[in-house]
């Protein structure tokens, strides 16, 4: 018996059950979903994808570039910087060529400095029966290091309030005996401490900052 009779009395059997209504409609469904065409990615989707993949990749590559480096930094202590006297911070700037505040007279000053760069420079002035010591961080030449120079000051500026003259914004907190002072202006940070007639200390501030 060939195999086309087979199928003939297969298909002829009336004994067979038939698939009821709803498997046919199942099945058809399924037909047509097959049947569907499939989306294809367009050359300007695939261009961005891949633009988006490499943006994701530069920005995690330079993630650690960015960070701030704080713990790996170089811990600078006060005997390994060199005095050097400088007259002035006024006399320093003339020399210089620099732009840094001061105040119009001094008891003394002298800068110090670190592998052959000056990092700080500090005065010491008295006005107005208060007594002061300046000390500027040069941030072009300090940003790759910690220094033991500036821990006096920002162990206490921990808490602070602010003080603003024109352009200028002063953080300041009152300790012990002693005022603390910090601002950042102009490339430079600005530490000062101030003593005797603390009360007298905004006084001494304008003079300063203006």
């Amino acid at each position: 018996m060939s195999m086309k009779r087979y199928e003939d009395e297969i298909l002829d059997n009336k004994n067979l059950d038939a698939p009821n209504d709803a498997v046919l409609e199942k099945a058809k469904s399924a037909i047509r979903e097959n049947k569907k065409p499939r989306r294809k990615l367009s050359a300007r989707k695939i261009l961005a994808i891949v633009s988006a993949c490499a943006t994701i990749l530069v920005v995690i590559f330079c993630i650690p570039y960015m960070m701030p480096a704080q713990s790996g930094m170089k811990l600078v202590e006060n005997n390994a910087l060199t005095t050097v006297q400088i007259g002035s911070i006024a006399r320093y700037n003339e020399e210089e060529g620099a732009r840094i505040l001061h105040f119009d007279s001094s008891v003394s000053a002298c800068g110090y400095s670190y592998q052959n760069k000056m990092m700080f420079l500090e005065e010491h002035v008295s006005i107005d029966g208060c007594s002061a010591v300046l000390l500027v961080d040069i941030l072009q030449n300090t940003v790759r290091y910690m220094f033991e120079k500036t821990e006096e000051y920002t162990a206490k500026l921990s808490d602070v309030q602010t003080y603003s003259v024109a352009d200028k914004t002063v953080f300041w907190t009152a300790y012990d005996d002693a005022v603390y002072l910090s601002m950042n202006y102009d490339g430079y940070v600005y530490y000062m401490k101030i003593e005797g007639d603390i009360a007298n200390w905004q006084n001494l501030l304008n003079d300063f900052l203006n």
